[in-house]
Formats: structure tokens, C-alpha cells, sequence
């Protein structure tokens, strides 16, 4: 990623990205905007909480997870993570211009706030995910797509949870033996 103003870091193969910035596009505008385009996202209906919209999206193929969210002053942040380093910087450069984004340098409380809570979490399902890669024979991206799609259905589209786990299961080619 060239992208002066962005941070990345990462968890073996797992990569966690993000920009923040200014933009004078309001986040319901932005899902509007995210619905038109050629961008190959899903997107999650945008909330409200606290001071703060959140959009959540998710690229299927290959499996990336990208928040975006905009405080009432038009700051806006967008933090992805996925293991498909090339692809995510890509993506995140896209979305970065699509809200016409103004990149400012991240601070580094900004940072380090990621990092620890962001990045301790995606840590965890990872190491939990690769476990499952490792017993079942197959490639990370598998349990982990059928992990963050699981969510993002249940969460963002409000599916039940076992309705999201059989569609997340089947996207990502994720067969559970059974006893």
C-alpha cells in the first residue's frame, strides 16, 4: 500500500489495514454510493451508536472484512483485515476514493487502539481458525471466511446464527464431518 497516511500490520498470514481521514460525504450517502459501484462488497445496514455511524462490509472472494465509520464531525476511519495482503491494500485505496476520503496521518493512540482491540480479537479467531485449517487439511481462508461471513450475515443482516454458519459454510466450501 503506497498510501503514506494508512497503517498495516500483521498476525502470521492475517493482515490489519486501515486509513482515517475526512470526507464530506455522510455515511448514509456512502452506502449508497458503495451500493453503485463495481467494488465486489456486501454491505451491512449502517448504525448509529454513541456518536458514531458504522457500515460494515465484506468481499466474499477473497475473504476481507472492512468497517468504515464516521464520527458526527465527518472524521472517518476504515479498517480491514483479511489474509490477502495485495488485494486488501487494493481495496482499501478503492474505498479510500469512492467516500472521497482526505487522508489524515493516523494517531497513534488511533493505532495502538487497533492493534490491542481490533487486532487482539482477529488474533484469537486466527489462532482458532488455523487450528481448524490445520485438523481439517485445507487453507486458512476457508474457516476464516466462514467465520467473519458467519458474522458479518448474523450481525449486519440479521440472520440466525446457524442460517448464516450453512450459507458461510457452503460460500467458503467448508464441510463439517459429522459424528
Amino acid at each position: 500500500m503506497t498510501e503514506p497516511n494508512a497503517f498495516k500490520f500483521n498476525h502470521k498470514k492475517l493482515w490489519i489495514m486501515g486509513m482515517m481521514g475526512n470526507t464530506p460525504i455522510k455515511i448514509q450517502d456512502h452506502y449508497s454510493t458503495l451500493e453503485r459501484t463495481k467494488i465486489p462488497l456486501e454491505l451491512g445496514k449502517p448504525t448509529y451508536e454513541e456518536g458514531i455511524y458504522f457500515l460494515q462490509t465484506y468481499c466474499i472472494h477473497p475473504p476481507i472484512n472492512l468497517t468504515i465509520t464516521q464520527d458526527d464531525s465527518r472524521g472517518l476511519d476504515i479498517i480491514l483485515y483479511s489474509t490477502a495482503k495485495e488485494r486488501s491494500e487494493e481495496l482499501i485505496v478503492d474505498v479510500a476514493e469512492l467516500v472521497q476520503l482526505t487522508p489524515t496521518t493516523p494517531s497513534r493512540d488511533f493505532v495502538l487502539q487497533i492493534k490491542s482491540e481490533v487486532g487482539a480479537i482477529n488474533k484469537r479467531i486466527y489462532d482458532q481458525c488455523e487450528r481448524v485449517a490445520s485438523n481439517m487439511k485445507c487453507e486458512i481462508e476457508a474457516p476464516l471466511g466462514v467465520s467473519y461471513y458467519s458474522d458479518f450475515l448474523n450481525s449486519w443482516r440479521g440472520m440466525s446464527m446457524d442460517e448464516a454458519i450453512n450459507i458461510a459454510k457452503k460460500e467458503y466450501g467448508l464441510i463439517i464431518p459429522q459424528k
